[in-house]
């Protein structure tokens, strides 16, 4: 949980100071929601969640999936996840810009096939299973 407050903060280029702001607290206790030192109390949860437009589930890791959001959407933002990547890090990667790389993200901007087997490779990953045709991630 605390690394998706932590990813859905950076995607958006907030600082923990904005969030703490929005949550009327101080930016070093929201830092430590973001490192899982301090617990988040239920109602800073429900804020969250309101605040980024994502579900409690989806925030405490019930669910992967964010609301109407395509599999490969939901599978290309997971996999960046796990590794622990920024968009930026995967557009510099990709050798894309990185407002390019959050269109792709985002779905507002269809995804070259190029980039779709750089993704594949960038993640060890088939392109199957990045399109949602397949649920097993490895290449055969």
């Amino acid at each position: 949980m605390y690394q998706r407050i932590r990813h859905l903060r950076e995607d958006r280029d907030l600082t923990q100071a904005r969030v703490a702001k929005m949550l009327d607290m101080s930016q070093t206790g929201y830092s430590k929601y973001e490192t899982g030192e301090n617990d988040i109390p239920t109602a800073v949860l429900i804020r969250l969640s309101e605040f980024y437009h994502v579900s409690t589930d989806y925030l405490l890791g019930l669910t992967d999936q964010l609301p109407g959001e395509p599999l490969f959407l939901a599978r290309i933002r997971l996999l960046r996840e796990e590794h622990d990547w920024t968009q930026q890090q995967v557009a510099n990667r990709l050798h894309v810009h990185r407002r390019t790389y959050d269109a792709y993200e985002a779905g507002t901007t269809d995804v070259p096939v190029e980039i779709l087997i750089a993704l594949a490779r960038l993640y060890n990953v088939s392109t199957d299973y990045l399109l949602g045709e397949s649920n097993d991630p490895q290449r055969h």
